[in-house]
């Protein structure tokens, strides 16, 4: 509240101000607001020209090379263009439909550009299904099932087999120790058993082509893209982690009323529905997609910790939050987050493998210090039990009749 003295002849008038917190915080939106379109702009800008050069392009060489002339801020416009479509329709389909484009390219390194975008993707595709707006994101649809099937056959049109070493439980995990599991001296069993590797190898297909996609065959194909996004983890910047992490937690907890998880009307086409509107409807996942969700999470969590950074034994039961974390990855709240969202949407779907995997990644997570020659092979060690155990003699005092006390009795 302001005041302001108007003289008036004999007589003082005081004009009252009244400003408000609500006038206070409508000047702040509209300054943030104001700043966000600015920035839009900008970002709008550096899209129209990426789809301009795109257009001119004869080759794939020449549009990667449209790539590589400014990818940071290009892959940061189209990140922000994902989050907020509805203000730019227009440029959205343009840009969606340019990803199509690159998606059916034979080069590696296009498709690779794709994959960046797969998880926003995939949420904004699975996020407008629930809500029943599938014509609405069907340039998406299309963008996700060519870099479907470009992924999942090779040259010859042939489907891809991916195989994969199974570890032995002589190899350290996120589920036990090898060395409570080993005997207390060497046999020729045990060595046997270190020397033999990983010998068995799974196979993973092979995958179906597919044409049109379905409610039956919807999310095998998210589980398909999240599992070529995961083969190329290593090779990712880390703008996409951190876009991961905020598309995983999006879309576990859509439909679900958690503090810090409020759906902004950008995320979508959502209309209003009158008065009362309807409740977000949730995402349909499977145990797969969840499982390869908590691969890519498990790969973003930071994992540069110090030994003065570990809470007691007996605060375990604490939440992940309350733990400090060095900066690895730089993206320790949201990757922790979203292993708690994952874990929730577990919890609330009866997935016991789901949980399994998050319960042992949590307990890692709280027990042992990273950077150790105990930690797992990404930084996130195992929960290591000494190997001898040190037993301390009881102390024994002799009893004897000096220990006793005698007192007299009242009346003697």
């Amino acid at each position: 509240m302001l005041g302001r003295v108007l003289p008036t002849g004999n007589t003082v008038q005081v004009s009252i101000w009244q400003t408000t917190r609500s006038d206070l915080n409508d000047t702040g939106l509209a300054i943030s607001g104001a700043a966000t379109l600015a920035t839009m702009d900008g970002l709008v800008g550096v899209v129209e020209d990426w789809l301009g050069d795109c257009e001119a392009a004869d080759d794939c060489k020449q549009l990667y090379e449209c790539l590589q002339s400014d990818l940071d801020r290009l892959t940061h416009a189209i990140y922000t263009l994902c989050d907020e479509r509805s203000r730019c329709p227009e440029l959205f389909e343009s840009t969606v439909k340019q990803l199509f484009a690159l998606a059916r390219s034979k080069d590696d390194r296009l498709r690779e550009f794709v994959l960046l975008f797969a998880p926003s993707l995939l949420y904004i595709y699975l996020s407008s299904v629930s809500f029943g707006d599938k014509k609405g994101v069907g340039s998406v649809e299309v963008a996700l099932l060519a870099l479907y099937n470009m992924e999942v056959l090779d040259e010859q049109g042939q489907p891809r087999i991916a195989p994969f070493r199974l570890p032995t439980l002589a190899r350290q995990s996120i589920f036990h120790e090898p060395a409570s599991l080993a005997p207390a001296s060497f046999t020729v069993d045990s060595l046997q058993r270190l020397e033999a590797g990983d010998a068995d190898t799974v196979r993973w297909g092979p995958p179906t082509q597919m044409t049109a996609v379905t409610a039956a065959t919807r999310l095998h194909l998210a589980t398909a893209i999240m599992l070529a996004f995961n083969a190329r983890l290593s090779a990712l910047p880390k703008m996409a982690l951190m876009h991961l992490c905020k598309a995983v937690s999006k879309t576990v907890c859509q439909g679900f009323n958690r503090p810090g998880h409020h759906h902004r009307a950008s995320y979508g086409n959502d209309t209003s529905f009158g008065l009362y509107p309807r409740p977000t409807p949730r995402i349909p996942l499977t145990p797969e997609l969840l499982k390869e969700f908590l691969n890519a999470v498990y790969f973003a969590i930071p994992a540069d910790r110090s030994l003065f950074d570990l809470p007691h034994l007996t605060s375990n039961s604490m939440p992940l939050s309350h733990f400090h974390y060095s900066r690895f990855n730089e993206f320790a709240s949201l990757g922790i987050q979203a292993l708690e969202d994952v874990h929730m949407r577990a919890q609330y779907e009866l997935f016991p493998d789901v949980l399994l995997i998050t319960n042992g990644i949590k307990n890692s997570l709280k027990v042992n210090p990273s950077g150790q020659p105990s930690d797992g092979p990404m930084g996130i060690s195992v929960a290591l039990t000494p190997s001898t155990t040190t037993t301390t003699p009881l102390s024994k005092t002799c009893i004897t009749n000096a220990s006793f006390r005698t007192k007299k009795l009242p009346g003697r």
